[in-house]
């Protein structure tokens, strides 16, 4: 082959190397959008908020605990209560919704419950936390809430007058398998 004559194996390494390069170039010149709340959904320029909370601090063993909250938006657009459970020291997780409905997408006060039937205390006691938000139709959320609970503690701890009217109101139930999560997270020794 002559100086200056290019084999045709050559051409076509170097063209599919161009091609490449190309289709890299524009992949990312290609605009994008991301997901976010609907475009038909009410704005709000407030997000949700909680006006109030309260869970009792310690339950026996396999007694179903009650979450008392009180939300407003005065848009009228909460979607739901989002709802984390966790348990400290495992790998039990649960992130779930509990949807809010009619008049309850403006205010609510009422409580969720979570059974804790499946759950089987180590060494006499297990900790549980939930942590809430209200989230709204225009992907807004609320300031979070905490409760923890210690299972397998004797406690009688009463629930408060103001949340009477609340205990006619359930909102839904927290469901978690404590059994899928039991391996203990122990922090690795320093040597």
């Amino acid at each position: 082959m002559a100086k200056g004559q290019v084999c045709i194996g050559e051409m076509r390494v170097k063209l599919w190397v161009w091609l490449g390069m190309a289709l890299v170039l524009m992949a990312a010149c290609v605009p994008t959008t991301t997901m976010g709340p609907s475009p038909d959904a009410p704005v709000s320029a407030n997000p949700p908020k909680f006006l109030d909370s309260f869970a009792v601090s310690a339950i026996r063993t396999g007694q179903v605990w009650q979450i008392f909250v009180e939300g407003s938006d005065p848009g009228g657009s909460m979607k739901d209560v989002s709802v984390a459970v966790s348990v400290p020291g495992t790998s039990v997780r649960s992130d779930q919704s509990i949807p809010l409905r009619g008049e309850d997408q403006r205010h609510f006060a009422g409580y969720m419950d979570l059974p804790t039937s499946g759950i089987r205390p180590l060494g006499g006691w297990e900790n549980v936390r939930v942590e809430l938000r209200i989230r709204d139709n225009a992907g807004l959320q609320s300031q979070p809430r905490t409760h923890e609970v210690v299972i397998g503690a004797a406690v009688s701890e009463p629930i408060p007058p103001k949340w009477n009217h609340a205990a006619n109101h359930h909102l839904g139930t927290i469901q978690v398998d404590f059994e899928g999560g039991r391996e203990r997270r122990w922090p690795k020794r320093r040597g």
